[in-house]
């Protein structure tokens, strides 16, 4: 039994990019599944450092907030790269983290609807995946790897984004972010994150609504 353990809900969410790098670098980890109905108790037990998930625990060391854990894990399996590899992952994710910002209210929350997730797709995502596809493009013309001469996390950073927003939800065509796309077939086809996509262990993405 592996000594890593992911606490989350059964769903990608913010517990996938720590996935995708445990796979990536070819480790094993155990889920803990939370439900709507054991997450009252796990809040009681002291074991969320924030009151949420996800949570890692890796042996004695235990990590909360979804990036630090992917950080973490990053470092620990040499997957952060050098310096720059670093700054470009780092500006990957803390993008991401400004996008979210702007999303999450459409999806979940009082305010959630159709037509704020509508408005997200046509006025505030275009701008951002052209941000991202500026940063691949940055290195090599964007046509190999998003930073150095290596895969390492900013590309396993880039990939979730692109994943998410350019092919599970289809709400942009692929056509008008070509180094995206192509960038997410090359990170596909490394073995071990082609390995955990087919595997029983991948959850299956979300479709969220727009109008």
């Amino acid at each position: 039994m592996s000594s890593v353990k992911i606490v989350y809900f059964p769903a990608r969410g913010r517990a996938e990019l720590a996935r995708l790098v445990l796979a990536a670098a070819g480790q094993d980890w155990e889920e803990e599944v939370v439900t709507g109905e054991t997450m009252p108790a796990l809040k009681e037990s002291g074991r969320l450092p924030f009151g949420q998930v996800p949570l890692l625990e890796d042996g004695n060391v235990t990590v909360s907030q979804s990036m630090a854990m992917a950080r973490y894990l990053a470092r620990k399996h040499d997957l952060y790269g050098d310096l720059v590899q670093g700054a470009v992952a780092d500006q990957i994710i803390d993008g991401n983290n400004d996008l979210l910002a702007k999303f999450i209210p459409h999806v979940f929350g009082p305010n959630a609807s159709k037509e704020g997730v509508g408005n997200f797709v046509r006025d505030i995502l275009p701008g951002f995946l052209q941000a991202f596809s500026k940063l691949l493009q940055s290195n090599k013309d964007g046509k190999e790897w998003a930073a150095g001469n290596s895969f390492s996390f900013a590309d396993i950073a880039l990939f979730a984004i692109t994943e998410s927003m350019l092919f599970d939800q289809e709400w942009v065509k692929k056509e008008d972010y070509p180094l995206l796309a192509a960038h997410y077939e090359r990170v596909k086809a490394v073995n071990n994150i082609a390995s955990y996509l087919a595997s029983s262990k991948r959850h299956p993405a979300r479709k969220i609504e727009s109008a």
